[in-house]
């Protein structure tokens, strides 16, 4: 998995194939989706991305292109690691005191389903793009 530039100045999420030698396109919007890190168990895909407007970590199921929002904060979360065991984050945020070393729990319950994303606002009217959930249970872990 990768992030890339693509055509408008966005970074998605990308899948390559080694044997096929193909890149497939996971995410799709006008996010920044950064540094993406596999489950040890290869279930889930976590990165960062600023969709709300602050960079938060996410979790995204490779298969379903379904997503998560692991955390929300309002300085960010951004350089980020998952333990061996899977079962928790270490991250790099900012707060009042500047910028620190966080380590949160996966816990799948807790995860939020994501924002309407703001593609961007005419006079008249502005565009969204809603993410399609195809389960509506939250993730097991």
């Amino acid at each position: 998995a990768f992030s890339g530039w693509s055509d408008g100045g966005a970074r998605d999420l990308y899948l390559y194939d080694l044997a096929a030698k193909k890149a497939t396109r996971l995410t799709h919007d006008r996010a920044l989706d950064v540094t993406p890190r596999w489950s040890p168990d290869g279930k889930w895909l976590y990165f960062s991305s600023d969709r709300t407007g602050i960079y938060n970590l996410y979790a995204i199921d490779p298969n379903t292109k379904q997503m998560w929002q692991i955390t929300n904060l309002l300085g960010g979360a951004f350089t980020f690691d998952v333990s061996p065991t899977g079962k928790q984050i270490v991250y790099s945020g900012f707060d009042n005191d500047g910028y620190e070393i966080f380590r949160i729990d996966l816990d799948g319950r807790t995860w939020l389903r994501p924002e309407l994303y703001v593609l961007g606002c005419t006079r008249r009217k502005c565009h969204f793009l809603r993410f399609r959930y195809l389960h509506r249970h939250l993730p097991k872990q």
